[in-house]
């Protein structure tokens, strides 16, 4: 994670085992939604490369695991 003026200021991480891309994409943005929440961040600009993480975010989610993950970020950015 990097604050406002592009310095790095927070790293972590996860053991997700064999999944696919998409999984890991929105697993990394939701773990660093739920950091800056504990945090008490009250702005985010989330930046990511995938089309497919954009997509699922933007409702068109396409499966059940995934839609899950959808579902708990946009709780987070809620």
């Amino acid at each position: 994670m990097r604050d406002q003026n592009e310095i790095s200021t927070l790293g972590y991480n996860r053991y997700l085992g064999f999944c696919p891309v998409i999984e890991v994409e929105l697993w990394d943005i939701l773990d660093g939604l739920t950091i800056l929440l504990e945090r008490n961040y009250d702005s985010v600009l989330i930046q990511i490369d995938s089309m497919e993480a954009i997509l699922a975010i933007q409702n068109r989610a396409p499966n059940e695991l995934v839609s899950t993950l959808v579902r708990r970020i946009l709780q987070n950015l809620a």
